[in-house]
């Protein structure tokens, strides 16, 4: 079964932050979020609003476009069902 958004969410902006160099604490303050807040997004324990989305994706240097290409290439797809879907 496909993961959950909000995890697979988080391990794909692990992934990118990473890929950046940059520690978690360090990129919480440049993206202007609670370390802690970061913290839960990584971990899929919080589904951030698209104000946030765009924070994370301002400090990565990316669009928000080019997220969630990469949150599909890391395997995510709407189209599979991740147990979560209320109908």
């Amino acid at each position: 079964m496909l993961k959950p958004l909000s995890v697979q969410f988080g391990i794909t902006v692990r992934r990118l932050r990473q890929e950046k160099g940059f520690a978690q604490e360090e990129f919480a303050y440049h993206c202007g979020i609670n370390r802690t807040y970061m913290t839960d997004v990584e971990l899929g324990r919080r589904s951030p609003t698209i104000d946030i989305c765009r924070r994370i994706c301002r400090g990565l240097g990316i669009e928000l476009s080019a997220f969630f290409i990469a949150l599909e290439s890391d395997g995510y797809t709407v189209l599979q069902d991740d147990g979560t879907s209320s109908e």
